[in-house]
């Protein structure tokens, strides 16, 4: 009977693995410089993209930038305007109250004159009837 054991039939030649396990390490090393050479690849284009989107951003924000400030100066001019507006109107209420109230007091003065006068008629006429009765 024939004997199982596989090791029985090896030949007596000397079976070295160093010439496969080097060929497998190389492929290996072969396989991660083309790793790192496509992750430094998208590295370096992701980093473009961002740098071109950071440039995109930064020209965005200075137009946006530059137009708050128009923005904030065409406020800030129309205030100025309204300002000016609600100054002229006080002066001019200033000095038309003014005139007003130098109008009130002028039909004051009238209206004490005319009523002292009627007083005073009115006291004449109370002595010409007290001499015609």
């Amino acid at each position: 009977m024939e004997n199982d054991d596989p090791t029985q039939s090896l030949p007596d030649r000397d079976l070295t693995t160093q010439p496969t396990a080097t060929a497998i390490l190389e492929r290996l090393q072969g396989f991660e410089v083309r790793i790192f050479e496509r992750v430094e690849q998208l590295g370096s284009a992701l980093e473009g993209k961002i740098s071109e989107l950071r440039g995109e951003m930064n020209t965005r924000f200075a137009e946006v930038h530059a137009e708050m400030n128009t923005r904030f100066a065409e406020v800030h001019a129309r205030f100025v305007e309204v300002d000016n507006r609600f100054l002229e109107i006080r002066s001019d209420m200033n000095t038309h109250f003014g005139l007003v109230a130098n109008k009130i007091e002028v039909m004051h003065e009238d209206n004490l004159n005319v009523r002292a006068s009627q007083r005073e008629l009115l006291k004449r006429m109370g002595e010409i009837e007290s001499k015609a009765s």
